[in-house]
């Protein structure tokens, strides 16, 4: 079932997956796109990053019937990731996990693209977390949807939310780069960005 509502996904995103305002305008239709685009990047990845590790990894006898293609699939998760900068903008932590399956998918075809994504993302959690950038963080996982747009759009206020002492996103980032190959140095500058940023937020906030 899952294989069949995926398969038709990826026939409707395949054809925008590297064009941002194609698919903005197909999945926020009405206003307020600052959430629902980078939400619908998010879901979008997942759903066909989990998709293309079915894919990649299922016996033949399941593929089969199902007319699976691992490289289509992988492919346009890849463009996705690429060319979509909603995907590198997770608006909560509740969003983390949405980033684990089309990171390891991508990670096998095209290492270095998998790279690139993930730092464009830690730059973007660090900078919501950095006082220099008005930075109160991100909600945590648990956050209702009120309070992921709060924090989301909320740091130049006053009256904002109170700022968030830490980052499941953070972890599932530098853990993610902490597994790819070759990619040491890349961890390490996760953590130094991340860890400056917090020690920021710290000064900042007394």
């Amino acid at each position: 079932m899952f294989a069949g509502y995926a398969g038709e996904l990826l026939d409707q995103i395949e054809p925008v997956a590297k064009d941002a305002r194609a698919l903005l305008a197909a999945v926020t239709p009405f206003t307020f796109a600052h959430v629902s685009y980078p939400v619908a990047c998010a879901r979008l990845a997942e759903i066909l990053g989990l998709f293309g590790i079915l894919a990649d990894g299922a016996a033949p006898d399941v593929t089969s019937p199902l007319c699976l293609r691992p490289d289509r699939i992988s492919r346009t998760v890849q463009d996705l990731l690429e060319h979509q900068p909603g995907c590198a903008h997770p608006v909560s932590d509740g969003f983390a996990v949405s980033l684990i399956a089309p990171v390891l998918l991508t990670a096998r075809h095209d290492l270095d693209a998998a790279r690139r994504f993930l730092t464009r993302a830690a730059v973007w959690v660090a900078d919501r977390y950095d006082p220099d950038h008005g930075g109160i963080g991100l909600a945590g996982t648990a956050a209702d949807p009120g309070t992921e747009i709060a924090y989301l759009l909320g740091a130049p206020y006053e009256n904002g939310p109170a700022p968030q002492p830490g980052s499941y996103l953070a972890t599932v980032i530098t853990d993610l780069s902490a597994i790819l190959p070759g990619s040491a140095g890349l961890y390490q500058d996760m953590v130094n960005e991340f860890l400056a940023a917090w020690r920021r937020s710290v000064a900042a906030s007394g």
